[in-house]
């Protein structure tokens, strides 16, 4: 791409030769007028987004606005905002952005030496007035006409922002032509209706180095009325400067939005017909550096109508035929409004959307199919379609359909357009879903039968594609070389792994996919270029990469022996020629594994220091590479004795196993200390494949399915196999795990451990609350009465005492327990009676 690139600006250069005088009459006056004064190339980083229009069928161009004429007696276009649209709208605009610089070598002073004279740009063509050219991709070539070597301040020339840039040295003067080339031919472009904007134009303080812009032959100018730009006649030529001190803050951004004082400060040019712009860039007497700004379009008059005349493309709608249909408008229609929403159910015949034509009749569109709505363009009432939208696609409606299989597995990289897996519509046809990204295969709905019915929309669907991993890992000497700019895809590589590259040169070729441009991706330092994405494909966004960096450069990544034997080659100063051995292989002790060569170009043999089968080499060495550049260490390759055993796996952790010891390992989707839930992918390595007997007796055997290796429980990585793309396990190892995680304590042990720590607590309180046990103290015995005889007690008054006598049988008259009591009223002898 590089090549073509500069060949095309070759092209465009063969009727140009640099630092001559110019040969139109307009550009002697102007030479006349300046007295053969010399041209200062070094700063014209001025030029950039210059250019002009390269309309294809406008009209000829009209004024806008009141004619009055100045001093020196030049037509000059006084703006009128009531007015200004229709002249800013017949003049395209060519877009640049930091990406669209090819080269730049103005008066071949750098910064880009050896590319060739001049400044070359890739631009496109947009706005209204491009008419049927919108879109369009051309080339700007700029050349110095005449400069000294200390004109030019080259460090920043090129692009800054929106505008085209050349920075001119102080008390210089530069002449630059300015020409168009179609990219796909070489022709040069002319012009019909061009314009020219130069920004910016003021001076230091105490009116130093003033800025200026020398003109020749031209349309008209176009100026604001309080414009703050002294205008001066000089023979054929017109010269307009800065009369006010500028700070290095008050320059605009954006060309389509001007304050007052940058409007005053701004002048713009009209053309027609035109074939190339000739013009002198002069920085006054004075200190440091003037930057000339300028755009192909004339602000002056556009700024006041930006608003109305501007537009952002909206991006494409995705359509996956043929069970998503695309509902779309027709040239010159006009948005109105939405008759549905996204996800609303439609019938056939169904109204969707309603535009007016160019005849402004009013147009209703309705649904091809029966289906959901599944997308729909940001559209508002009044929206030019034409301006709004590339493929006029408005809405996509889905058709209904059922799972029938998967096509890829979990890990396998995908493509747009890749079939994803099979469905069937409502009329029992099978159709193959394909993909609209690009990435890897994250996961799927493995519960997903066959005859359920399913959305086909893969961003929400039952197959998930996620971004290309990022290239790692990045850190001990490596670093990322390639990062695109966003909103870019991917075109082609211009190295290869193992490469050393030096300071700017190519590394990857990349294209805005909003203009068109190309860019490439220039390496910032020497190094070697270790690592690609090498699933990139022309047309892969690059925002399908996960940090958008498609290289790094440095030096290789060390080989891990992991308690295996490092082969060294001993001391610096030595050059790698070659591998006599390769990953896998049986060595002997005293073998030759490799061959390099030592600071007087002898050749080293490097011998294995004992038997063993070669684990890893160095692939990515190259013959010449001189090894203390481009490794970490003075390891060439590590030797197994054997297998590696099965890793000790330790009380809290749990191994992570491959489900077939002959499956070739793919790629890790993780990284050590990484954290991990459990059935996360950890790797994917690609199953055996299954051996098929033909008729003729001839085998072949198919490739084996690609699985994800995932994690049996959630927890932290603490340990890899040190494994390659295609390393088969079997050969490095008599055990199938291949990773360990750390899965801490089991959930039930927290609990045992809680109870424990509660039981404790409860103790704890229980001793703290605990009363004295009381102490008892033996009774003293009690003396037992002595039993009261039997019989009925009786007392008898004998000389004033009592004396109590037994009765052994009943008093008289008591019989058959009755109670009988006997009063005794004076001495009395009772009598007894004889129990029955």
């Amino acid at each position: 791409m590089e090549d073509y690139e500069e060949g095309l600006a070759d092209r465009a250069l063969v009727q140009a030769p640099v630092l001559v005088a110019p040969h139109s009459c307009s550009l002697k006056g102007l030479l006349a007028a300046l007295c053969c004064r010399r041209f200062t190339a070094a700063g014209l980083t001025l030029i950039g987004v210059v250019t002009l229009s390269l309309a294809t069928s406008h009209g000829s161009s009209h004024k806008t606005g009141q004619v009055v004429r100045n001093e020196v007696g030049q037509e000059v276009m006084q703006l009128q905002a009531a007015d200004a649209g229709g002249a800013c709208e017949k003049y395209p605009y060519f877009e640049v952005h930091e990406h669209s610089l090819l080269y730049s070598n103005l008066a071949n002073q750098g910064p880009d030496m050896g590319k060739g004279e001049g400044m070359v740009i890739t631009a496109v063509e947009e706005g209204k007035g491009a008419g049927a050219g919108l879109g369009h991709e051309i080339l700007m070539v700029l050349n110095a006409t005449d400069a000294d070597p200390d004109a030019f301040y080259t460090r920043k020339n090129g692009i800054r922002g929106k505008y085209v840039s050349i920075g001119v040295n102080s008390g210089h003067s530069v002449g630059i032509r300015l020409r168009f080339f179609e990219k796909s031919n070489g022709h040069q472009i002319v012009l019909p209706h061009g314009a020219l904007t130069f920004f910016d134009l003021d001076c230091a303080p105490g009116l130093r180095s003033r800025e200026s812009v020398i003109m020749g032959e031209f349309g008209h100018y176009h100026v604001t009325d309080n414009t703050e730009v002294k205008v001066t006649r000089a023979g054929f030529s017109t010269e307009f400067s800065a009369s006010t001190v500028g700070t290095p803050n008050d320059g605009p951004v954006d060309p389509s939005t001007l304050t007052d004082q940058q409007r005053n400060r701004a002048i713009s040019f009209t053309f027609q017909n035109v074939q190339e712009y000739n013009f002198i860039l002069r920085a006054g007497d004075g200190t440091g550096a003037r930057y000339f700004n300028l755009v192909n379009r004339p602000s002056v008059l556009c700024t006041a109508v930006q608003k109305q005349i501007d537009f952002k493309r909206l991006p494409d709608l995705t359509v996956v035929p043929p069970l998503q249909v695309a509902v779309v408008s027709r040239n010159g229609e006009k948005f109105i409004k939405y008759l549905v929403d996204t996800g609303s159910k439609v019938t056939e015949g169904a109204a969707v959307y309603m535009v007016t034509d160019s005849a402004n009749d009013l147009l209703t569109f309705t649904s091809p199919v029966d289906g959901t709505v599944v997308n729909r363009q940001d559209l508002h009432e009044g929206d030019d379609l034409d301006m709004r939208l590339k493929n006029h696609t408005l809405v996509v409606i889905e058709k209904p359909s059922t799972f029938v299989s998967y096509l890829k597995d979990v890990g396998d990289p995908v493509s747009t357009g890749d079939g994803l897996m099979k469905v069937r519509d409502e009329e029992g046809n099978e159709v193959i879903v394909r993909s609209n990204t690009s990435g890897i295969v994250e996961e799927r709905d493995e519960y997903l039968s066959s005859g359920e019915r399913i959305r086909m929309a893969v961003s929400d669907g039952p197959i998930k594609i996620g971004k290309y991993p990022a290239l790692g890992p990045i850190g001990k000497g490596t670093e990322k070389a390639a990062i695109a700019p966003p909103g870019s895809k991917f075109v082609m590589y211009k190295v290869n792994v193992g490469d050393v590259v030096s300071a700017g040169q190519t590394i990857a070729v990349v294209r805005d996919m909003s203009t068109g441009h190309i860019h490439e991706i220039r390496a910032k330092k020497p190094g070697l270029i270790t690592m690609l994405q090498a699933e990139m494909k022309e047309g892969t966004p690059i925002d399908r990469v996960e940090d958008a960096n498609l290289a790094t450069m440095g030096r290789f990544p060390p080989l891990l022996c992991d308690g295996g034997v490092p082969v060294e080659y001993g001391q610096q100063g030595k050059r790698f020629k070659q591998y006599l051995v390769d990953e896998g292989d049986a060595v002997n002790a005293g073998d030759v594994v490799a061959i390099v060569t030592d600071t007087a170009a002898y050749e080293v043999d490097i011998k294995a220091p004992k038997s063993g089968n070669v684990r890893q080499i160095q692939t990515g060495l190259k013959e010449g590479m001189f090894l203390f550049n481009v490794m970490h260490d003075t390891t060439l390759a590590c030797l197994s004795s054997g297998k590696l055993g099965a890793p000790e796996v330790g009380f809290l952790e749990e191994g992570v196993d491959v489900p077939d010891m002959d499956a070739e390992f793919q790629y890790w989707k993780v990284r050590q200390g990484d954290r991990v839930r459990k059935d996360d992918t950890i790797g994917v390595v690609r199953l055996t494949g299954r051996r098929l007997l033909s008729v003729d007796g001839q085998s072949r055997e198919l490739q084996g399915e690609v699985a994800p290796i995932t994690a049996p429980s959630s927890g932290t990585v603490v340990w890899m196999m040190q494994l390659r793309p295609g390393d088969k396990i079997s050969k490095f190892a008599t055990s199938p795990t291949i990773a360990k995680i750390w899965v801490g304590p089991p959930w039930w042990l927290t609990l045992l451990g809680a109870l424990l720590v509660l039981c404790c607590v409860l103790c704890c309180l229980f001793s703290v609350m605990k009363k004295e046990a009381p102490i008892y103290k033996p009774m003293p015995p009690v003396e037992e009465a002595a039993p009261e005889a039997e019989g009925v007690r009786l007392g008898f008054d004998d000389q004033g005492s009592v004396r109590t006598v037994l009765a052994k049988y009943r008093p008289l008259g008591i019989k058959h327990n009755n109670i009988a009591p006997i009063i005794v009223h004076a001495f009395t002898i009772n009598s007894y009676a004889k129990m029955e």
